[in-house]
């Protein structure tokens, strides 16, 4: 029965992503991204999906989809974290609310424009810059993020 619940739920999702519904988390919700309205006013967009579960039940499969919707802040962290430089906290206090080395306090999670995946902030480092943090790219050339997201996503990022 695991193994007809997963070919299922596969199906189900393999529906969604053909009617260009993106997963967004694990677990099994579906947004449809071109479809998403801004509430401007209170710098939001509310994204229309589905949210999909199906189970084992005493006479077969049970399913439910139903209808949800996601609201994601339009504010960004560069605009967060400077908002608490003008309410007077201290580099100290800021990379401590994103340190996600303190099991205690929630994880703060993004969601990208450019490609609307989902990412965990783990830290917060003040010292770098689009500029001055480099890694190395798969084929070994080092790059910066300001030179990467351009070339990945044609994002032209700020110097600071």
């Amino acid at each position: 029965m695991q193994q007809i619940l997963y070919y299922f739920n596969n199906i189900v999702k393999q529906a969604l992503r053909q009617k260009k519904y993106n997963q967004i988390g694990r677990f099994p919700k579906f947004f449809h991204l071109d479809d998403k309205q801004k509430i401007n006013q209170h710098r939001l967009d509310a994204w229309p999906g589905y949210e999909c579960q199906s189970m084992r039940a005493t006479q077969g499969i049970f399913m439910n989809i139903d209808c949800c919707t996601k609201f994601i802040n339009q504010t960004t962290v560069y605009e967060i974290v400077n908002g608490m430089f003008d309410d007077g906290y201290q580099n100290n206090e800021i990379t401590g609310i994103y340190d996600s080395s303190d099991t205690e306090r929630s994880r703060v999670t993004v969601i990208t424009e450019h490609n609307s995946r989902s990412y965990q902030v783990d830290g917060l480092d003040l010292n770098l810059s689009p500029l001055t943090c480099e890694f190395k790219m798969k084929d070994g050339n080092k790059v910066n993020m300001k030179e990467y997201f351009f070339k990945q996503y044609n994002v032209k990022l700020r110097d600071k």
